[in-house]
């Protein structure tokens, strides 16, 4: 993810140019679509999209327009989506759309010589897309201090196995009945947990500890009669987990967002962030407390030029972490921390 200056982007065809190089290689987008489109860069955007609405198209053209019309740098883009099939998707659009609508414009004999040469000059290539972990663990890998390691990402096994070697079987926690009635009251009141379940719920837990930003030592301190020894045993498996990741410099999906979180807060990316220029999220509705803080403290840098887009279909909400309520209510949310609303539009037309 190279540094770039604010000023490196290249203003260079007007809308219009644009939206006619888009209709060569398919076909114009609809009202709605267009609305979206064409929003100014350096505004908030809140985009609700139906089924079949055609939300990557939107976010795609978008991102094309910012570069091409507005003279954002590639390089001072990021978009980011919940998978990372989703993530190649939205890549390969912005890429094929970007080379198709760039021969397109280097072919319109109506644009000056000029201009159609600092077109061919653009890289589309140089935006990032991904998901937020994937961005998360470049950062924690690219911005170091002198001397740090590079922090490894576990997966899924390796975090389940240290969870229940460090966390529940140390110290035969596993076998202690006020953990299990407080891990069975927590889930439901399941009854009879093995020890791997056990493990799985704490994992759970640690993992919404970070993604919900629990305040975790009034967690523990506030039990309710009867359930503080079982709160402090949590409270320990889960110290054990985290001290057997720091010893082997290791990160999971919690912590790798977490860190990335507690370095924007404490200015450690400033570097990084003087090359952003907007960031847009896809599958807004699929976003944790901790991601949202995440996304808020970039757009800061950019100065509100954030862009989400969210599937209004509630059955879409399914996705462990999610919080209905930060996509319902991103204007207030935005409007809250950036002292402005940001526009609306929304994609009701589905093309399935």
């Amino acid at each position: 993810m190279p540094h770039v200056s604010r000023n490196s982007g290249i203003a260079v065809i007007t809308l219009d140019q644009f939206h006619k190089g888009v209709t060569t290689f398919r076909k114009a987008p609809d009202q709605e679509q267009r609305a979206a489109i064409d929003t100014a860069y350096n505004n908030g955007l809140f985009i609700v999209a139906g089924p079949g609405s055609g939300k990557t198209t939107c976010l795609t053209l978008r991102v094309l327009k910012m570069i091409l019309v507005d003279g954002v740098a590639p390089s001072g883009v990021i978009a980011t989506t919940f998978t990372k099939k989703a993530a190649e998707e939205l890549r390969s659009r912005i890429l094929g759309w970007g080379f198709n609508l760039i021969d397109a414009l280097k072919a319109d004999a109506g644009i000056p010589r000029k201009i159609r040469d600092r077109v061919a000059e653009i890289d589309i290539n140089q935006v990032w897309t991904g998901t937020l972990d994937s961005l998360c663990e470049q950062i924690l890998r690219d911005h170091r201090v002198p001397g740090e390691q590079p922090p490894v990402l576990a997966d899924e096994f390796v975090s389940k196995t240290l969870m229940m070697r460090k966390g529940l079987l140390d110290g035969r926690k596993d076998q202690e009945p006020d953990l299990s009635t407080l891990l069975a009251d927590l889930w439901g009141g399941t009854w009879g947990l093995h020890a791997a379940k056990k493990g799985e719920l704490l994992t759970s837990l640690w993992e919404r500890r970070h993604q919900d930003l629990v305040d975790w030592p009034n967690w523990v301190q506030s039990a309710p009669s009867g359930q503080l020894q079982a709160r402090l045993l949590i409270d320990s498996a889960l110290s054990g987990y985290a001290a057997e990741l720091q010893k082997r410099n290791i990160v999971d999906f919690a912590t790798v967002e977490y860190s990335v979180l507690e370095r924007l807060q404490a200015g450690r990316l400033q570097p990084w962030l003087e090359g952003l220029r907007v960031i847009l999220v896809d599958e807004y509705q699929d976003t944790n407390l901790l991601q949202e803080k995440i996304y808020f403290q970039i757009a800061k840098a950019v100065k509100g030029a954030l862009t989400v887009v969210g599937d209004d279909d509630q059955s879409l909400y399914r996705f462990r972490g999610a919080t209905v309520d930060l996509f319902r209510d991103f204007e207030k949310r935005y409007q809250k921390q950036f002292k402005a609303a940001p526009a609306k539009v929304y994609l009701s037309k589905n093309y399935r």
